[in-house]
C-alpha cells in the first residue's frame, strides 16, 4: 500500500524535532545513545549489534541470510549469504553452492567496511582494532582521516577512531570520505 500511495512525508525541520524530542524522553527515562540508532540503559547495550559494529565474526542462518567470517592465517575476510527463496535454500543446504562467498580483497574495501561499522559507535573503537581486525595499517587512510578531522567530522582522540557530534549528524557524509 506504501507503494502504490506514499505517505506525505514530515519536513526535514518536522523530522528534526521528533528526533530532538525523541532523544530527550529517551534521555528523561535513562537511556544513554550508544550507536548512531540505538539507545539503553546502563549496561545493557546489545551485545549482538555491537559484535557487527566492531567487526566481528557472525554466521548467517536461513533463508537470505548473511554471515561475515574473518581467517587468520592470512588474514582475509569473507561476505557470506544464503539465497533468499526459502525453496532454493532446501534443495541446496549442505552443499557448495548453498553458500555465497564474498571475499573482501581490495584493502580500501575492508577498511571502509570496518569504519561503516566502527564510527556507527558513539566511543568509537581503539585505532588499533583497524590494523588487528582488517590486516591494514592505519596509514592507508591517513588523508581521509585528515580531512575529517579538519571538517570537525573526526574526534581528536589519540588512540581512538570516533566520530564527533557533528560527524555523527553527518555519518553518510563522513563515512563517504574512506569509500
Amino acid at each position: 500500500a506504501f507503494e502504490r500511495r506514499p505517505p506525505r512525508l514530515p519536513s526535514e525541520d518536522r523530522v528534526l524535532e521528533m528526533e530532538h524530542r525523541g532523544r530527550a524522553l529517551l534521555a528523561a527515562a535513562g537511556y544513554d545513545r550508544y550507536e548512531v540508532s540505538a539507545y539503553a540503559r546502563a549496561a545493557r547495550r546489545c551485545r549482538h549489534n555491537l559484535n557487527y559494529w566492531q567487526f566481528g565474526d557472525y554466521l548467517g542462518v536461513g533463508a537470505g541470510a548473511h554471515g561475515k567470517v574473518t581467517h587468520a592465517d592470512p588474514l582475509r575476510v569473507e561476505r557470506r549469504m544464503k539465497t533468499r527463496s526459502p525453496r532454493t535454500y532446501i534443495e541446496t543446504a549442505g552443499t557448495p553452492t548453498g553458500v555465497g562467498i564474498q571475499p573482501l580483497t581490495v584493502p580500501r574495501e575492508i577498511g571502509a567496511e570496518f569504519l561503516l561499522n566502527a564510527l556507527r559507535l558513539v566511543d568509537g573503537v581503539p585505532e588499533q582494532w583497524f590494523a588487528d581486525r582488517t590486516g591494514q595499517p592505519l596509514e592507508i587512510i591517513a588523508a581521509e582521516r585528515r580531512i575529517g578531522l579538519e571538517r570537525g567530522w573526526l574526534a581528536d582522540v589519540p588512540g581512538r577512531l570516533q566520530a564527533t557530534p557533528a560527524g555523527f549528524a553527518l555519518l553518510n557524509r563522513l563515512l563517504e570520505l574512506f569509500v
